[in-house]
């Protein structure tokens, strides 16, 4: 292990969780082929990463459980979790469709860019939250995996998703044939926390009397196991919002 790596947490982390994996010496390639073709580079693992680590935010911090998991040639994309008279559906990778097709259905995410190249089909963000109430109010947040340094997320990365997943998507209502944007809550980029920005911590402003939504920012994220403190204040902290405005508006 080089110096540079047993100096910065995550990839010192995934450097002894690669260590223990073949010390195990019964893996097997075959088995999980299509799963080690995502692993081509740090940044997918980073991705897989935080895709688990949603996926043990909404179990055990937002108070959801399991009920349904959807595969695509054999990889998860997307978990659907049910709480108290609502669901959650976490999707990796999904589609945003152009709305120069027709691939979509009523409060879907839509792609409200008309492109000059006419091969360009859809737009497609790491993780998408759908959040429906039992009224059917749908919500959403988007987040983005960037496994790069805070300095380079907030001034690169950061207004690149802000452009593409917020000021370019919409929600269609079917029923008024309209876009609208009111039920995109947040667009998130998610970024390693590492030792030069260990002891970061951000206030979301999402407990307090004034709220900013929808919610534009970065959050680091920590590969320990009680590292998930910030993606779990901010995913809890929005969707108590949503609770909020749902009951005001029912």
């Amino acid at each position: 292990m080089t110096p540079y790596v047993r100096s910065t947490i995550l990839y010192r982390s995934l450097f002894e969780k690669l260590q223990a994996w073949y010390e195990i010496e019964d893996y097997n390639f075959d088995k999980n082929k299509q799963f080690l073709m995502k692993l081509k580079s740090l940044n997918k693992i980073f991705e897989l990463f935080c895709f688990y680590k949603l996926i043990e935010c909404i179990q055990e911090s937002c108070g959801f459980s399991i009920y349904n998991s959807k595969y695509d040639d054999e990889l998860l994309c997307s978990v659907e979790f049910t709480g108290s008279h609502e669901s959650i559906t976490l999707m990796y990778e999904p589609k945003i469709c152009s709305v120069k097709t027709s691939d979509f259905n009523h409060l879907d995410l839509i792609d409200i860019k008309y492109h000059k190249n006419n091969n360009y089909l859809y737009l497609n963000p790491d993780f998408v939250i759908k959040h429906v109430d039992s009224n059917n109010n749908v919500s959403y947040i988007i987040l983005d995996a960037k496994y790069s340094r805070d300095n380079s997320v907030i001034k690169h990365a950061l207004p690149n998703i802000v452009e593409k997943y917020y000021l370019q998507t919409g929600v269609y209502d079917a029923k008024y044939k309209t876009i609208h944007k009111n039920v995109i809550y947040a667009v998130v980029a998610i970024y390693p926390l590492d030792g030069d920005n260990y002891h970061k911590r951000i206030n979301y402003n999402l407990s307090s009397h004034v709220r900013t939504i929808p919610f534009l920012g970065a959050i680091p994220i920590n590969s320990d196991n009680d590292g998930r403190d910030n993606i779990d204040r901010l995913i809890s902290g929005l969707l108590d919002y949503i609770h909020d405005v749902n009951y005001r508006h029912n």
